[in-house]
Protein backbone atom coordinates (compact mmCIF):
# COMPACT_ATOMS: atom_id res chain seq x y z
CA UNK A 1 0.00 0.00 0.00
CA UNK A 2 1.31 3.61 -0.76
CA UNK A 3 1.43 6.10 1.96
CA UNK A 4 -1.28 8.67 2.20
CA UNK A 5 -0.48 12.29 0.39
CA UNK A 6 0.97 14.60 2.66
CA UNK A 7 -0.57 18.16 2.42
CA UNK A 8 1.77 20.29 -0.17
CA UNK A 9 0.45 23.48 0.57
CA UNK A 10 1.12 23.67 4.39
CA UNK A 11 -0.72 27.11 4.44
CA UNK A 12 -3.94 25.90 3.76
CA UNK A 13 -4.96 24.88 6.95
CA UNK A 14 -3.49 28.03 8.65
CA UNK A 15 -2.17 27.59 12.14
CA UNK A 16 -3.69 26.47 14.89
CA UNK A 17 -3.45 28.49 18.38
CA UNK A 18 -4.64 27.37 21.54
CA UNK A 19 -7.06 29.45 23.52
CA UNK A 20 -5.98 31.63 26.32
CA UNK A 21 -6.67 29.94 29.23
CA UNK A 22 -7.65 33.00 32.40
CA UNK A 23 -6.46 31.64 35.87
CA UNK A 24 -7.76 34.00 38.03
CA UNK A 25 -6.53 34.95 41.56
CA UNK A 26 -8.48 35.55 44.45
CA UNK A 27 -8.70 39.13 44.41
CA UNK A 28 -11.01 38.93 41.07
CA UNK A 29 -13.08 35.64 42.31
CA UNK A 30 -13.82 37.49 45.72
CA UNK A 31 -14.91 40.62 42.88
CA UNK A 32 -16.47 38.04 40.59
CA UNK A 33 -18.91 36.62 42.97
CA UNK A 34 -19.58 40.03 44.92
CA UNK A 35 -20.53 40.94 40.90
CA UNK A 36 -22.99 37.98 41.16
CA UNK A 37 -24.45 37.26 44.36
CA UNK A 38 -27.52 39.17 44.79
CA UNK A 39 -28.41 37.74 41.71
CA UNK A 40 -27.81 34.11 41.97
CA UNK A 41 -29.34 34.24 45.38
CA UNK A 42 -33.03 36.27 44.37
CA UNK A 43 -33.01 33.41 41.91
CA UNK A 44 -32.30 30.73 44.57
CA UNK A 45 -34.05 32.33 47.39
CA UNK A 46 -37.41 33.54 45.54
CA UNK A 47 -38.86 33.61 48.72
CA UNK A 48 -36.34 36.12 50.63
CA UNK A 49 -36.17 33.91 53.72
CA UNK A 50 -32.84 34.97 54.03
CA UNK A 51 -31.06 31.66 54.62
CA UNK A 52 -30.52 29.32 52.57
CA UNK A 53 -30.59 25.10 52.97
CA UNK A 54 -27.67 23.17 51.85
CA UNK A 55 -29.66 21.80 48.34
CA UNK A 56 -30.14 25.44 47.95
CA UNK A 57 -25.85 26.32 48.84
CA UNK A 58 -25.10 23.52 46.06
CA UNK A 59 -27.38 25.12 43.33
CA UNK A 60 -26.05 28.75 44.81
CA UNK A 61 -22.63 27.37 44.41
CA UNK A 62 -23.25 26.10 41.02
CA UNK A 63 -24.99 29.12 39.38
CA UNK A 64 -22.31 31.52 41.16
CA UNK A 65 -19.32 28.90 39.91
CA UNK A 66 -20.80 29.16 36.50
CA UNK A 67 -21.15 32.87 35.94
CA UNK A 68 -17.49 33.37 37.41
CA UNK A 69 -16.21 31.26 34.80
CA UNK A 70 -18.06 32.93 31.93
CA UNK A 71 -20.95 30.29 31.55
CA UNK A 72 -24.47 30.26 30.92
CA UNK A 73 -25.49 26.70 32.54
CA UNK A 74 -24.96 25.85 36.10
CA UNK A 75 -21.34 24.25 36.88
CA UNK A 76 -20.66 20.74 38.06
CA UNK A 77 -20.14 21.24 42.06
CA UNK A 78 -17.75 18.96 44.19
CA UNK A 79 -20.31 17.50 46.72
CA UNK A 80 -18.17 16.72 48.92
CA UNK A 81 -16.50 20.14 49.24
CA UNK A 82 -20.13 21.76 49.51
CA UNK A 83 -21.21 19.97 51.89
CA UNK A 84 -17.97 19.66 54.17
CA UNK A 85 -17.99 24.00 53.66
CA UNK A 86 -21.77 24.08 54.64
CA UNK A 87 -21.46 22.24 57.67
CA UNK A 88 -18.25 24.21 58.93
CA UNK A 89 -20.79 27.52 59.19
CA UNK A 90 -23.11 28.91 61.35
CA UNK A 91 -26.40 27.67 61.41
CA UNK A 92 -29.94 28.65 62.37
CA UNK A 93 -32.29 26.37 64.50
CA UNK A 94 -33.76 25.23 61.14
CA UNK A 95 -30.23 24.07 59.88
CA UNK A 96 -30.45 27.24 57.69
CA UNK A 97 -27.23 29.54 56.34
CA UNK A 98 -27.60 33.11 56.78
CA UNK A 99 -26.81 34.96 53.12
CA UNK A 100 -24.15 37.07 54.56
CA UNK A 101 -22.10 33.92 55.85
CA UNK A 102 -23.13 32.20 52.54
CA UNK A 103 -20.82 34.84 50.68
CA UNK A 104 -18.53 34.25 52.72
CA UNK A 105 -18.19 30.57 52.53
CA UNK A 106 -18.51 30.79 48.88
CA UNK A 107 -15.62 33.41 48.58
CA UNK A 108 -13.51 30.61 51.14
CA UNK A 109 -13.85 27.48 49.22
CA UNK A 110 -14.63 28.07 45.43
CA UNK A 111 -11.40 27.46 43.94
CA UNK A 112 -12.31 23.69 45.62
CA UNK A 113 -15.94 23.84 44.58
Amino acid sequence: MKPPTLNLDPTEYGEFVLPEIKVLTPEEIKQKIGEVYDECWAKIDGEDTGVMSLDDFKKLAAEIKAKVNGQEEPAEVSEEVADAAFNEGEKNEEGNMAKDFVKHILTQCFDKL
